[in-house]
């Protein structure tokens, strides 16, 4: 991969994990603040007055909000904790995954400039060095043409498998051994 190329890179990966980031961000917000506004009360006294102060900052969050994301508010996920398998919890789950492929592609933007820093560094000393030899310096673009820029073994979805994958992965294990030695 050539300089320029990196560099369009990583402005793609920062404009794409900026949108997912941002919209996976804002409809996950506002699925949780659905669920503390629908799924907190169960209809017994208890859970009532336990939920009424989520229902009314929900309630005041919604009334400042509803004029611009009306749509969001409208389209964004329930989930709930009654039904495991559900619509609601499947779109909450598909908007968390979005906001965490967004989170990597801003980190692997950021791996991908920092590399890219390394090789101007590498190819600033390259070009002190030339100038020292020869008493002149050396023409940057010739240098760049010929100077690739390192590359990394990071995959991009580290992340995702450390912030969603692995949590799900072990409560389903425990679900499993609840399951098998009657516990739940």
């Amino acid at each position: 991969m050539r300089y320029q190329e990196a560099k369009d890179k990583v402005i793609w990966y920062r404009v794409v994990g900026l949108i997912l980031f941002a919209g996976g961000g804002v409809f996950t917000l506002i699925s949780m603040l659905k669920f503390f506004y629908f799924g907190l009360d169960s209809g017994d006294p208890l859970s009532h007055a336990f939920a009424q102060p989520f229902k009314n900052l929900v309630s005041l969050i919604y009334g400042l909000t509803s004029p611009y994301l009306d749509i969001v508010w409208r389209v964004a996920a329930l989930p709930s904790l009654r039904e495991y398998v559900s619509w609601g919890n499947g779109g909450f789950i598909l908007e968390y995954v979005v906001l965490i492929f967004g989170i990597g592609r801003i980190r692997a933007a950021g791996g991908l400039a920092g590399r890219i820093a390394r090789a101007k560094r590498i190819l600033e000393d390259e070009q002190f060095k030339e100038s020292v030899r020869s008493g002149a310096a050396a023409p940057p673009g010739q240098m760049r043409v010929t100077t690739p820029v390192p590359v990394g073994n990071d995959s991009g979805f580290k992340l995702f498998h450390t912030l969603y994958l692995a949590p799900v992965v072990a409560g389903v294990v425990v679900l499993v051994i609840g399951k098998i030695f009657h516990l739940t």
